[in-house]
């Protein structure tokens, strides 16, 4: 990991946390159960899903650090993360979650928020200290095509930022 790749993982991942948590810690009972209709998911449920999420995109980072590198890296383009960026956090296009990240919407506040705490802690603690050339590995994504491991690895934050949103417009209709 380079140090330009650590830093900005680092800020994505502090500037969502701080957004995440901003954003559901005060909310009431009600405002964390509202589903403004049956399609659409509850402050709950996109909560989990958050944290269902991140611990699956750090499982993919684990697992292309397991395999044998690339003999070539993929490069990490301004244009790639501006993309990234734009189409993530920005909430352009929708893709259905996959079943294995799809909320329950039954845990509580207090459980979503230990959940992503800890994953977060653990996430800060691999990019504190991870060595390994991130381009050196990738894999494709259904949407995006080919990214590397540090496109995977800030996939987590840009998604977090994505679904803060779509909390938002849950709560504008609460």
């Amino acid at each position: 990991m380079t140090p330009d790749q650590r830093q900005t993982a680092l800020t994505l991942l502090n500037a969502s946390a701080s957004a995440f948590l901003d954003t559901i810690t005060p909310l009431t009972p009600a405002q964390w159960t509202h589903q403004p209709n049956p399609e659409q998911w509850s402050v709950a449920q996109v909560a989990e899903h958050v944290v269902l999420a991140e611990a699956a995109l750090f499982r993919k980072v684990q697992a292309l650090l397991a395999a044998p590198p690339n003999s070539e890296p993929l490069e990490s383009t301004p244009a790639t993360l501006a993309e990234l960026n734009q189409v993530l956090a920005g909430r352009q296009g929708r893709v259905p979650a996959p079943p294995t990240i799809l909320p329950s919407g039954t845990w509580p506040q207090t459980e979503v928020t230990e959940r992503f705490l800890a994953h977060r802690q653990h996430l800060l603690a691999f990019i504190e200290t991870n060595q390994q050339p991130l381009d050196h590995y990738s894999a494709n994504n259904a949407f995006f095509g080919p990214l590397s491991a540090f496109h995977w690895l800030i996939y987590a934050p840009l998604h977090t930022q994505r679904h803060i949103l779509q909390i938002n417009e849950i709560l504008a209709h609460a």
